[in-house]
């Protein structure tokens, strides 16, 4: 699972980072520029996170 969130998103970072610490495999991005629209606010980093996860899962 990859959870992407802004650095002040609604979704606060360190409460998904409790999620990510649970999930075996998952990877957590903090999108240092966003808050709740990063696909937005950060469009090529978002894609580009997006895509290398999909990519490593893709490997395994």
């Amino acid at each position: 699972m990859l959870f992407l969130a802004g650095r002040n998103d609604e979704a606060r970072p360190s409460t998904l980072a409790e999620y990510q610490r649970v999930i075996p495999g998952s990877k957590l991005v903090i999108l240092d520029k966003s808050a709740h629209v990063g696909f937005v606010t950060e469009t090529k980093r978002y894609v580009k996170e997006v895509r290398e996860f999909l990519r490593a899962i893709d490997r395994r």
